[in-house]
């Protein structure tokens, strides 16, 4: 039963995969046909004809969107527990891992439980672990709230040149944004709802006969969260935390955001109009959250392409839609997917 279960849960990764790479694929090409003019070579040519400093600093930024997660998690895991020993290495692996399975589940489900496996392995307490990682959830969120408000503030002719559907979609994933930062805070200070809905499933899964022992399980379950309690706690109740934790996940925001206009001006843009690629990026980063990945990837492009193009030619603006997310995406995913098998490896030759 335990190796259908986990097989099952294999071909389900494999299929969101699969879906995800399909939807990566149809956009791509939707781009590239909207622009009529694009090739790998003319890419490549501009990348090739552009100023390196600028695409060195896109490649940091993408770097840094993974850093600065790890840096966030290893931050909160460290200031509760001074004895977790948790590095900046495992700090990235488990942003990593985050990233990657974030990239190809639906609703983004499988980045925590991801980031939790490869805590569990290092040792990491499971109601610390899950704590921590329901924390990041708010900060992440809430740093992007906050770009998007700035860039409104500081651009509001920007939004407001947007056709009509992309303003919704933006509006729609502002209210998401917002929802889910007041949801994981919620979280941390309702820790009986974790305990409800758990006991919930535990006992329906008794009744589908896929659990034996439900009493067991939910003593457990009572003994993590009352673990998890008394650690958000100390989480909600430490500012020090809380702040340093918010500017972690604001660079990590900052940094994925700013490859679209480091990108730009490495093609040829004004450096002039860096904050204004800036906020249409942090625009269109809010907009993709009104739908679940992997569908999320067609929106955020649809909405990246739409608000380029309201500052530079259309086939300028495809150019850099395709160079912005083939770094801060595409080869962002592959790269995690590297740290994550390096990772594993790693484990696996230290168990043996």
């Amino acid at each position: 039963m335990k190796k259908e279960t986990e097989g099952l849960k294999l071909n389900r990764k494999i299929l969101w995969a699969i879906v995800s790479a399909v939807i990566a694929v149809c956009t791509i090409y939707t781009v590239i046909q909207e622009s009529g003019e694009i090739s790998l070579a003319s890419l490549w040519a501009m990348i090739r004809g552009g100023d390196p400093c600028f695409l060195v600093l896109a490649i940091l930024g993408m770097f840094g969107y993974v850093f600065f997660e790890g840096a966030a998690l290893r931050c909160i895991v460290n200031r509760i527990e001074a004895g977790a020993g948790m590095t900046q290495l495992h700090g990235f692996l488990y942003a990593a891992a985050d990233v990657y399975f974030s990239a190809i589940t639906p609703s983004a489900t499988g980045g925590q439980p991801a980031s939790l496996y490869f805590m569990k392995k290092d040792g990491l307490p499971f109601y610390l672990s899950s704590a921590a990682l329901v924390l990041n959830l708010a900060m992440y969120n809430a740093a992007i709230v906050l770009i998007g408000i700035v860039c409104m503030v500081l651009c509001p002719g920007l939004f407001l040149q947007f056709n009509l559907p992309c303003k919704v979609l933006i509006l729609i994933g502002y209210v998401a944004l917002t929802g889910l930062m007041a949801g994981f805070l919620l979280l941390l200070r309702k820790g009986d709802w974790i305990k409800a809905i758990g006991g919930a499933l535990i006992l329906l899964f008794h009744k589908l006969h896929l659990l034996r022992k439900p009493d067991r399980l939910i003593q457990r379950l009572d003994r993590l969260v009352k673990n998890y309690g008394e650690c958000a706690a100390l989480f909600l109740g430490d500012k020090a935390l809380l702040r340093n934790a918010f500017f972690y996940n604001l660079a990590q925001r900052a940094c994925q955001i700013a490859v679209s206009s480091c990108i730009f001006v490495c093609i040829g843009g004004n450096p002039a109009m860096f904050f204004q690629i800036f906020a249409l990026q942090s625009f269109a980063v809010i907009g993709s959250n009104c739908i679940p990945i992997p569908g999320a990837m067609g929106v955020v492009d649809y909405l990246m392409l739409s608000g380029f193009s309201m500052l530079m030619p259309r086939n300028m603006a495809a150019h850099l839609e395709l160079l912005s997310r083939g770094i801060s995406f595409y080869f962002c995913v592959v790269i995690c997917l590297l740290i994550i098998a390096g990772g594993y490896l790693r484990r696996r030759a230290s168990e043996t």
